[in-house]
């Protein structure tokens, strides 16, 4: 679900982001979708990829990005919720389609059925 390095991945997005968002938006390190924006020098950045030191988060831009409408990671394999990126996480753990491994002994991959 996250970028490369701390964002989240692009192809999650179910809407353009308006060109003069972008800068805001994408982190300038991984590429992701920012997660906890900081802006240094005209720049953003995850607070990942800065190593978590640097300026604060920027809440004017965290409020926007965790607003933008996201599909599950799970799209491909039939999962068909869309909502706001802020809620992506919760999301995930509970998803059907989302293969877990049993705690006992057997270790089979078996679908997720919190449901």
């Amino acid at each position: 679900m996250r970028g490369e390095i701390g964002g989240y991945r692009t192809d999650l997005l179910k809407e353009q982001v308006p060109e003069n968002m972008k800068k805001f938006i994408f982190c300038s390190k991984c590429d992701g979708i920012s997660i906890k924006p900081q802006m240094s020098e005209g720049k953003t950045f995850c607070t990942n990829c800065r190593g978590g030191r640097g300026e604060e988060v920027n809440g004017r831009v965290d409020g926007f990005v965790r607003e933008l409408k996201c599909r599950c990671p799970l799209a491909i394999q039939g999962c068909d919720w869309s909502g706001k990126l802020d809620n992506i996480e919760e999301h995930i753990n509970g998803c059907v389609k989302v293969k877990i491994k049993c705690q006992k002994e057997c270790g089979e991959v078996l679908q997720n059925m919190t449901q």
